[in-house]
């Protein structure tokens, strides 16, 4: 029988350095994808801080609605309070019973006239004093 005899031979380990080399077009379009998808992330986000933005105003304006229906209610009762406070009923009540007045007979009452001032005669001169205290002539 034969041996066999196995060849082998020792081979020499190789390195294999790649070196990649920057593809300035592949590069350009990855940057300008990029800044197509931030765009538009950018507009998604400013859309939906709109809506938002708008529920929430939406929900202020309910909000003032339902007091605004309140003080309305408030203020129609008010406007009853005070014209029931003031009938002539209620404040002849007051004056006569409460502060004890009582009403004026007709010889208590006086009138007042306003009288109108003389026109000054055609010849005559009016002095008048002006601001700084002195006579105009």
């Amino acid at each position: 029988m034969r041996k066999r005899q196995i060849d082998y031979a020792v081979k020499k380990r190789v390195r294999n350095q790649v070196i990649r080399e920057v593809d300035p077009i592949r590069q350009r379009e990855f940057r300008q994808s990029l800044g197509v998808g931030i765009l538009l992330v950018a507009v998604i986000l400013f859309a939906a801080w709109q809506h938002h933005e708008l529920r929430q105003h939406g929900y202020q304006m309910v909000e003032i609605e339902v007091e605004l229906i309140k003080v309305q209610e408030e203020n129609q009762r008010r406007r009853l309070e005070v014209e029931g406070l003031q009938t002539l009923e209620r404040i002849y009540t007051i004056a006569t019973e409460e502060l004890g007045l009582e009403v004026p007979t007709a010889q208590a009452v006086v009138h007042i006239e306003r009288i109108t001032p003389a026109q000054p005669a055609g010849d005559t001169v009016v002095a008048r004093g002006n601001a700084m205290g002195q006579r105009d002539n």
